[in-house]
């Protein structure tokens, strides 16, 4: 089964986000901006689940503010799941009259 993810609508105060506004809707969960300015008074209101930023007075009289609705991208994210690494490989069994590899370390002078 899948969780339903909350509708929230970020109001902007222009026609185009900040970094500011677009790190805010980050945290919060949404990509939905809505320009402010453009909300006529007694205009139809658009169905969400919450709002957030600078958002129309008729709206935050119907609809919660987006940080009580919303969970943290940190509560979101599922814990990692720890794989412990494999153990090392064993070393090679070398037997005792085995001749020297054909190469040789060169020893510091």
């Amino acid at each position: 089964m899948t969780e339903k993810t909350p509708t929230i609508l970020f109001y902007i105060a222009g026609p185009a986000p900040t970094e500011t506004e677009l790190a805010a809707a980050a945290k919060i969960g949404t990509k939905r901006f809505r320009n402010a300015q453009r909300y006529v008074e007694g205009e139809a209101l658009e169905a969400c689940d919450a709002v957030a930023g600078c958002a129309p007075a008729a709206y935050l009289k119907k609809y919660p503010q987006a940080d009580k609705v919303a969970e943290p991208e940190a509560k979101k994210a599922k814990p990692a799941v720890k794989v412990d690494p494999p153990p090392p490989p064993p070393p090679p069994v070398v037997a005792a009259d085995a001749p020297p590899p054909p190469w040789a370390p060169v020893k510091p002078q």
